[in-house]
């Protein structure tokens, strides 16, 4: 799976990429590059979308993944459990 960060500046692949939360970020640790992902208002914001590249990732069947923006991540993360079981 292709992880694609919210300004869609970094493309990078799931399997090879460790995704780090810290504080209101989300960083992709990537070809010893530490990459700024995703910025939300809020540490809920936060853990929900590492919930949500965690589940697709476990599926294993996405093409590819975009972190939502700030604004969509309630949306999302309420499509997304509605769907898969996230543990």
């Amino acid at each position: 799976m292709r992880v694609i960060s919210q300004n869609q500046k970094y493309d990078v692949p799931y399997e090879q990429t460790a995704f780090i939360s810290e504080g209101i970020m989300i960083y992709g640790l990537w070809n010893g590059e530490q990459l700024l992902f995703a910025e939300y208002s809020t540490p809920d914001r936060v853990l929900k979308a590492m919930e949500m590249l965690r589940g697709f990732g476990a599926l294993g069947n996405v093409a590819s993944f975009v972190l939502p923006k700030d604004e969509l991540i309630e949306g999302a993360y309420d499509e997304a459990k509605s769907h898969w079981k996230f543990q």
